[in-house]
């Protein structure tokens, strides 16, 4: 009992006779002032009073006392009167049976508080430690889901949101599922879109689906099916997302991607040029994107031997973006097709260049190879090679043994969280680094990656909240000791009241602060309780979600290490096809330069006269690894000047299919 606080219904209001006062005691008369005469009412003529005076009046009959029950009104009552009227007494009704009644809960008073708390915007902080605590329970559980879900998702814990939200939108509850949905497709990590797509397609109530998410939804929906490879589906929701969405553009670009899968070249390269236009038109230009159109452009061209359209794409990508090395090869392919090798030997050389000596590149060297062919530069085509085979020669044994003694997902992973914890030139456990950095730059590997950063991310961010929620702590204490402060000072003053009575002038007015101050101590108090409670339950969630992120990261680590294992099989192969091609190249050397051999011998002459004939063994020989000097701002635009020694216009490529089956896979 004594913990009830004093019930305290304030000060009854005083009313003043000065309330009722005129606001002006004096009237303002000016007995100077010249009277007017007052405008004289119209007259009538006599026959206007006359009409009038003769209109006969109606009667009026005389009033009657009215009465009711017997008493008349206005007339003397006794007290005879009062006992002679009859009182039926009703007969008290007795409910049969009173209504339960439900006590209200801890619970009860945790979940209204952390709606109030929601309802504050700003303080999903804490409601989240009171809804983990509420979610444990029955009762609360579907309630407490939504809302943590919704908190979850404001607070950056993108797996804590998913994990709670696409429960309730598997419950299909009316109330909760589109604003979980409205929250679950609004910048969704791309790892969870399998899990939110298999939710919503799951729904059996399409009408709970907002309008207002069916863009972010669509698009969530469009990058699922393109990554399992079910392009017509990629196609289909990508085509829904409305224009006026921020995703317009990502979903314009996987519907373009998702028709070129389909192999609907036509209508692939349509869209995309379509994008692109609209990028430029709408202002909306994204240097990723527009280097990926490029490159999957001139794909599309050069598939369609279009060689010099797909040049024309391929000049198109950027030098700062991670395809411009893969890109400046392709294009070196699309060159040779157009009669022009000594770009492609340009090219090439800028590829061979210091810049990109950690760069795996052997398919560059091919392609040069095969430029020098191309002009019957035999000479430089063998040195080509034979650098080739010099730089790449051990990487094939070097791969076997690699995959040999590797078999597990998890040490493919390591091996190249080691290499990006070193140098950026070192190998690790036998493999080459520019292999590592290979497998390691691939999209498969970097999604799975990036997953795992993401969830590293919602580590961190999890310290950051537990830090505002102990900010809020302190900051609720300091409040509480400036109100006792103030509490001190007011009680102060209403002692001075004793001692000088003048001051009690004041005493209603400190009266009403200390009991606004009392009552905000009392506040403050109920809320260290609430922000004690919400930090614990805080505590339980961060451990709880830590272990299921450990868990995630462990199934992404070993998802990663399973692309970096396909991504090294694909380059044992790559590698294998280049190693079998030089000997086939090696050949073409040897049977060309033959025949020019035989052309000059048997009196033909070739554009460059005055080199020294093959027959002839120089007595010194100087070898120069690096002639020249290389500028930053010229890779990429090198064009050899060596002339075609060709007696007449006879191409290798026609011979070697162009290193098309090489690139083959690759290019997919």
């Amino acid at each position: 009992v004594t913990k009830i606080p004093k019930l305290d219904i304030g000060l009854e209001k005083s009313i003043s006779k000065n309330d009722f006062m005129p606001t002006e005691l004096s009237v303002d008369f000016n007995v100077n002032k010249k009277l007017s005469a007052l405008e004289s009412p119209k007259l009538h003529s006599n026959k206007e009073i006359a009409k009038i005076a003769t209109q006969k009046l109606p009667l009026v009959d005389k009033a009657k006392m009215p009465t009711k029950n017997g008493v008349e009104l206005g007339s003397m009552v006794s007290l005879k009167r009062i006992q002679d009227v009859p009182l039926d007494m009703l007969e008290t009704k007795v409910l049969e049976q009173l209504k339960p009644y439900s006590e209200v809960t801890n619970d009860d008073l945790g979940m209204i508080t952390a709606v109030i708390l929601l309802e504050k915007k700003d303080k999903c902080h804490l409601a989240s430690g009171l809804l983990s605590i509420l979610a444990d329970k029955k009762k609360y559980a579907e309630e407490a889901n939504f809302y943590l879900g919704v908190c979850a998702h404001q607070m950056g814990f993108h797996s804590e949101a998913v994990s709670r939200l696409v429960k309730v939108v598997v419950s299909e509850h009316a109330e909760y599922v589109p604003d979980a949905i409205t929250n679950l497709v609004e910048d969704l990590p791309r790892e969870y879109d399998a899990k939110v797509a298999t939710a919503i397609k799951g729904l059996k109530n399409t009408n709970l689906i907002p309008a207002a998410a069916k863009d972010n939804m669509n698009f969530v929906l469009a990058r699922a099916a393109h990554e399992k490879s079910s392009y017509a589906e990629a196609t289909k929701y990508a085509a829904k997302v409305s224009e006026s969405s921020k995703r317009y553009r990502d979903a314009r670009y996987i519907y373009g991607i998702a028709l070129y899968a389909q192999k609907k070249l036509k209508e692939s390269e349509m869209a995309l040029l379509a994008l692109r236009d609209w990028m430029v038109k709408k202002n909306k230009g994204d240097k990723n994107i527009e280097a990926l159109i490029a490159v999957n452009l001139a794909r599309m061209r050069f598939t369609q031997a279009r060689y010099q359209a797909a040049h024309d794409e391929y000049m198109k990508v950027p030098k700062d973006h991670p395809l411009w090395v893969q890109a400046l090869v392709e294009q070196g392919w699309a060159q040779l097709s157009v009669d022009d090798a000594e770009g492609a030997i340009g090219n090439m050389y800028s590829l061979h260049s210091p810049y990109f000596k950690s760069v795996f590149t052997p398919e560059s060297w091919v392609v040069r190879t095969i430029g020098y062919i191309d002009i019957c530069q035999y000479g430089d085509a063998y040195k080509t090679l034979t650098k080739l085979e010099q730089l790449h020669g051990g990487w094939k044994s070097s791969v076997d043994r690699y995959r040999t003694s590797k078999k597990k997902p998890l040490e493919y992973y390591d091996t190249v969280k080691n290499y990006i914890r070193g140098r950026s030139d070192q190998d690790i456990d036998g493999l080459p680094h520019q292999v590592i950095r290979e497998i390691a730059r691939q999209r498969g590997f970097l999604n799975a990656q990036g997953a795992i950063n993401v969830l590293e991310d919602e580590i961190a961010q999890y310290a950051h909240i537990y830090r505002l929620i102990k900010k809020d702590q302190l900051d609720l204490v300091a409040k509480v000791e400036a109100s006792k402060k103030r509490l001190v000072k007011i009680n102060e003053d209403l002692n001075k009241i004793k001692s000088n009575p003048d001051l009690v002038k004041f005493k209603n007015e400190w009266s009403a602060q200390k009991r606004n101050e009392e009552r905000l101590v009392r506040s403050y108090n109920y809320q260290k309780v609430v922000y004690e409670v919400a930090r614990k339950g805080f505590v339980g969630l961060k451990n709880k979600a830590f272990t299921r992120i450990e868990s995630d990261k462990g199934n992404f680590r070993t998802l990663a290490g399973k692309e970096l294992m396909s991504h090294l099989k694909d380059i044992q192969t790559r590698i294998g096809n280049i190693v079998e091609g030089n000997e086939f190249l090696r050949y073409e050397i040897f049977s060309g330069s033959g025949e020019n051999i035989r052309y000059q011998v048997s009196g033909g002459t070739t554009a460059d006269a005055k080199r020294i004939p093959a027959n002839i063994k120089p007595q010194k020989i100087l070898n120069w690894e690096f002639d020249g000097e290389y500028w930053e701002d010229e890779i990429g635009s090198y064009r050899s000047t060596l002339k075609n020694n060709c007696p007449k216009n006879a191409r290798a490529a026609q011979v070697y299919d162009r290193g098309l089956k090489t690139t083959a896979k690759n290019e997919k």
